[in-house]
């Protein structure tokens, strides 16, 4: 019983402490918001409003905000940036099931303009995850999810380049090891890539992990 009320109590204090601070963040926003006011009130500039709904956010006027976003999708472009996928051969319920949700659940319904996949494509770890070993299984499991789902088939739509995970024991990019150089799309040590819309021009410029 005893323990039950330290933990109550213990609860109660930290709701009580959260509260306390996001009153307190929230007072000093809006603090700092109408010292920039009178501050661009003595410039002659335009300021910004505080909103009755009492968030502590200032609100943009419509008509001063050339960022706000309407119901078009003219002039954005979408783009999807992913990491982390760590497909593994000891535990595939992880890595490859999420790949595999990610390319069949969420790429459909985003339909983003291009894909990149920002390293440790594979986890590279032996089973008791003690030790860092390249297999060629997990890049091959990789592939082929990707050949599968279509994606490689489209020009300039899916980028993939070597996190640490990818570059465990392998010393240089010849090295037989380097699977990335065999099983991966963009296969480059970094890249650059510009895309050029009617609404402006677009460079990605990605380093590589080793």
């Amino acid at each position: 019983m005893a323990k039950k009320r330290y933990a109550l109590f213990h609860l109660i204090f930290l709701l009580a402490l959260i509260a306390i601070t996001v009153n307190v963040s929230q007072q000093l926003y809006s603090d700092s918001v109408r010292d920039f006011n009178d501050d661009m009130n003595l410039q002659g500039e335009k300021t910004w409003e505080l909103p009755n709904n009492g968030s502590g956010r200032p609100l943009p006027r419509e008509d001063e905000d050339p960022v706000i976003l309407g119901n078009s999708s003219e002039g954005i472009l979408y783009f999807i940036q992913i990491t982390d996928i760590h497909v593994s051969k000891f535990r595939p319920d992880v890595g490859l099931r999420h790949l595999q949700h990610f390319l069949t659940s969420v790429v459909p319904v985003v339909k983003p303009e291009f894909i990149i996949a920002t390293g440790d494509l594979t986890d590279a770890k032996t089973p008791e995850k003690l030790r860092s070993r390249q297999y060629q299984e997990e890049w091959q499991m990789y592939r082929a999810t990707l050949e599968a789902s279509g994606v490689v088939d489209k020009k300039d739509y899916w980028f993939d380049l070597r996190g640490n995970h990818d570059c465990f024991n392998v010393p240089d990019w010849e090295h037989a090891l380097n699977y990335y150089s065999r099983y991966g799309v963009t296969q480059k040590e970094g890249f650059a890539h510009t895309f050029v819309r009617p609404f402006g021009s677009y460079r990605f410029v990605s380093i590589d992990g080793w």
